[in-house]
């Protein structure tokens, strides 16, 4: 199995998470090029928030160790991207913990 799948996984369990705990048109899709971050993102700041909650209990719950993904994400920089992506996440968590 290649590295990028269990992260994968522990990405779109959390995204499910959140979405039960969403009313239907604040959503996240669980796609790839669903946007997380930017202009076209459908969380608001708590939704984030509570993604991210739930990323590092599935990412825990996967890797069998703690994972601090805000810390990883602010040594990302910017890119100058106007849109941070599922799967830009996954890439930079797959680099990071892979």
């Amino acid at each position: 199995m290649s590295e990028t799948e269990p992260i994968r996984a522990a990405v779109y369990r959390a995204i499910d998470a959140v979405n039960d705990l969403l009313p239907a048109p604040q959503a996240l899709a669980a796609h790839d090029n669903s946007v997380l971050v930017g202009g076209t993102a459908t969380l608001d700041s708590m939704g984030f928030v509570n993604f991210i909650v739930a990323l590092e209990e599935e990412l825990e719950r996967e890797l069998h160790r703690g994972v601090d993904v805000p810390d990883l994400l602010a040594v990302q920089g910017q890119d100058g991207a106007a849109a941070f992506t599922v799967a830009d996440l996954i890439k930079v968590l797959t680099e990071r913990l892979g």
